[in-house]
């Protein structure tokens, strides 16, 4: 996982774990509720630590009142004082959590909300250590008393950063600010400490902050107009570009309401545009009683990806489809190494998968075929397959045929042989031509028959080996949907399985992934079996 070029950003929300767990926040009692949402984040490749350094970044006005846009607060971990001439802070938490992300396994940059609040006022909260009590002073962007509690913050954050030997890998972050208000952001930041001027990540919500930042995430309503010579030039110079949704679009999207294979087709938006990785805005920002009553401000699923547990997170289908679309942007990276960027089979597969398809079998089948493509063109040793079949589909309970045509395109293949190791022996035929030795720059042609089962449904994937003198040479794949077959000889769409719900969504989910072998060119799929849709209520 640490090895992977994808880079996730999830806000991760500190403050819902202690409401839910019912603790003190930033108590040891708080801190083990934690750690099992950390290395969930970790495992699922989290980069970024992202941490409040001031109380509730993200005000909003909901109904009638401004407060957090989530129903837990967001505390500061950093202890913000006043005592009539200056400012000072208490890092203790902030190097805590630091710290706890670290063990857990997420040590890449840290960024640090919000020297700009979301909506509203801006806001200075301290106590004030002449009283004890806790102040909450609205103050004007960019005048006097915004100058002295950001110049002093900035000096002191970049000194204790520099001891603790985190400044190189921390950055000031923003939310969706326009430019105009960044512009008197940089202002003051260049006033109060230049050191900081180049050290900063905003998510965009509109093509003007396109790239006025170091690191930055282009809302994907907009992502189409961002042009691909700026993302080049981003990349070029070593600058973070990531994109993010919120609840709208639901396509593609992690929302409950997103189908599933919306969710996994992230991955492909991020390869399909050359970017470095995907940004969302909360990873577990539930609502009171996330269970009973699962939105709080907005749409099912905005707010989280995954649930609380007892002892830790609860995963969702969304969560787990998203990791597979990881996968597949790793794969396609790869496949831009390996095969080059003007690779066939490479621009094929990313033109192959539209990320707004609606979902379905249809949808399923096309992203699996693409990625499939990809996965036996790396994992050919001097081989090339191509596969041919009559129709894009097969019936239930009939027995279908297709071809392989394998190509040797360095030496000479003797004695091939092809087979679906996954495939029970009885249920697969394959007829092989007169002789089974290809010599090099030849071609033939192998037929496959196999028995689809009587309960597929939604798509199968028949996938297999090809090997030569005993030794697996290549692989090949071909993902057909599956229809019902009538009584009058005629072909339908095969029901979907879905398990009972107050909503269900519909999820044809195939459970296979690519043998990927970093030691070497071995990047075969695993194999193919029958698989039928799994339903779920929730994502």
């Amino acid at each position: 996982m640490a090895d992977r070029p994808f880079v996730l950003d999830l806000w991760a929300h500190p403050d819902a774990v202690a409401d839910h767990v019912g603790v003190e926040p930033w108590s040891e009692a708080h801190w083990r509720s934690l750690r099992p949402y950390l290395k969930d984040l970790a495992e699922h490749g989290q980069r970024v630590v992202d941490v409040a350094i001031t109380e509730d970044p993200w005000m909003v006005e909901h109904e009638g009142e401004w407060r957090p846009q989530t129903w837990s607060h967001y505390r500061s971990t950093v202890e913000w004082s006043w005592d009539g001439s200056e400012f000072s802070f208490d890092y203790t938490v902030f190097d805590r959590y630091v710290e706890e992300s670290r063990k857990a396994g997420i040590d890449g940059a840290i960024h640090a909300f919000a020297m700009l609040q979301f909506r509203g006022p801006e806001l200075l909260n301290y106590t004030d250590t002449r009283t004890g009590e806790r102040v909450r002073e609205e103050v004007g962007l960019g005048d006097a008393r915004y100058r002295e509690a950001w110049t002093a913050f900035l000096r002191d954050f970049r000194a204790h950063l520099e001891a603790k030997g985190w400044f190189e890998r921390t950055r000031l972050a923003f939310d969706e600010r326009p430019a105009e208000t960044m512009e008197v952001a940089f202002e003051v930041i260049a006033e109060a400490d230049p050191a900081w001027s180049d050290k900063i990540a905003l998510a965009a919500n509109s093509l003007a902050e396109a790239d006025l930042t170091e690191f930055v995430s282009f809302n994907y309503s907009f992502l189409d107009d961002v042009p691909d010579e700026l993302i080049r030039q981003r990349r070029a110079a070593g600058k973070p570009t990531l994109f993010y949704t919120y609840y709208e679009p639901r396509l593609p999207n992690t929302v409950t309401a997103s189908p599933p294979v919306s969710t996994r087709a992230l991955g492909w938006v991020v390869e399909q545009r050359d970017l470095d990785g995907y940004l969302r805005w909360t990873y577990n920002s539930w609502p009171e009683d996330v269970y009973r009553d699962p939105s709080f401000r907005y749409g099912q699923g905005d707010e989280y990806l995954v649930y609380p547990g007892d002892d830790g997170p609860v995963s969702s289908i969304r969560w787990e489809v998203f990791r597979d679309g990881q996968d597949d942007a790793e794969v396609l990276d790869l496949a831009r190494a390996e095969l080059g960027e003007d690779s066939a089979v490479l621009r094929a597969a990313l033109d192959g998968v539209d990320a707004d398809s609606p979902d379905g079998p249809d949808a399923w089948a096309r992203l699996l075929r693409q990625r499939a493509a990809v996965t036996d063109a790396l994992g050919g040793h001097g081989v090339s397959v191509a596969v041919a079949a009559p129709e894009d589909s097969v019936a239930q309970g009939t027995t279908t045929e297709f071809e392989a045509t394998v190509t040797a395109t360095d030496e000479a293949l003797e004695d091939v042989e092809l087979a679906l190791p996954a495939w029970p022996p009885e249920a697969v035929e394959v007829i092989s031509p007169e002789s089974t030795d290809v010599a090099a720059g030849e071609s033939k042609t192998w037929r496959v028959r196999v028995a689809v089962p009587a309960d597929a449904h939604n798509l199968v994937v028949l996938a297999g080996d090809v090997r030569a003198n005993g030794a697996r040479v290549g692989s090949f794949t071909w993902v057909p949907t599956v229809v019902a077959a009538v009584a009058d000889g005629s072909l339908t769409a095969a029901p979907e399985v879905v398990a009972p719900g107050s909503r269900p969504v519909s999820s044809a989910v195939p459970g296979w992934r690519a043998a990927e072998s970093r030691g070497g060119r071995r990047h075969g799929v695993s194999g193919g079996f029958p698989r039928v849709a799994a339903g779920m209520s929730a994502g």
